[in-house]
Parts: C-alpha cells; sequence; structure tokens
C-alpha cells in the first residue's frame, strides 16, 4: 500500500468517526469541548460551535480523499483551522486549557488576536488547496 492510499483511508476513516460522533451529539444533545461536557439546554451556542467544528473537519476529512495527493495536507489544514473558526465565531469563545477563556463578549483583545489568526491560516489553506487542485494555467 502506499501511503497516498494509506492516508486516503486514514482520512475517511477520520471522517467518518467525526460524521458518528456530530450524529450522536445531535441525537444526545451532548457533546466535549476542549475537555468538558457541553449539553445543548444548558449552554446552546458552545454546543452548536462544537457540533459545527466536528462537521467542518468530518467534511475537510473527507475532501481530503479527493483531494490530489500534493492537496491533501492543505485540506486537512482547512479542517483543523476551519474547525476552530466555527468554534470561535459561533461561541463567541476561545477556550484555552487550564481553563482560559477569552471572550468575544467580555472585549478581550486575545479573543480578537486568536480569532483573526486562525482567519488568515484557513484562508491560507484554503488559497493553497485551491491552487494545488486547479492549477492556474496560461497557453
Amino acid at each position: 500500500m502506499t501511503s497516498d492510499g494509506f492516508f486516503r483511508i486514514l482520512f475517511g476513516l477520520i471522517g467518518l468517526i467525526l460524521a458518528i460522533i456530530a450524529i450522536r451529539n445531535l441525537v444526545t444533545g451532548r457533546t466535549w469541548l476542549d475537555g468538558r461536557s457541553v449539553e445543548r439546554a444548558e449552554d446552546p451556542r458552545t454546543y452548536w460551535a462544537a457540533v459545527g467544528g466536528k462537521v467542518v473537519f468530518a467534511l475537510a476529512s473527507l475532501l481530503a480523499i479527493l483531494a490530489t495527493e500534493q492537496a491533501m495536507v492543505w485540506a486537512v489544514g482547512f479542517g483543523v483551522f476551519g474547525s476552530k473558526l466555527v468554534e470561535f465565531v459561533v461561541s463567541g469563545q476561545v477556550q484555552r486549557t487550564g481553563g482560559r477563556v477569552w471572550s468575544r463578549a467580555d472585549g478581550d483583545r486575545a479573543y480578537w488576536v486568536w480569532l483573526a489568526g486562525t482567519i488568515v491560516m484557513t484562508a491560507l489553506s484554503v488559497f493553497i488547496l485551491v491552487t494545488i487542485q486547479f492549477p492556474f494555467r496560461t497557453s
């Protein structure tokens, strides 16, 4: 088996597992985000942010299966940064390890810095993914 085939199978499994987890989260109304349990009834914004992040990552993993060998890494990069971007925007919070939370509502400057950095990395991943997958040819 080539490394290309191995990574396509790996990304396919990751996408399938995350899709199953997202469906389970929708059915149970409970999910996990950054090591803590989130109930849909108690904190709907954080709940939908976590579910949305999982869906974006699952779709990006499945996109990696269809991408060319050179674009596969960038499809996964889009999944990593795009899923965090969805979580940051929907929840209005950047949740870090150690219980640190930077909130848009509190006007924390760190929230905006993390959001800007994530937007740049997501846009860069998408730009490189598209230019590799669909090269511009002049002839």
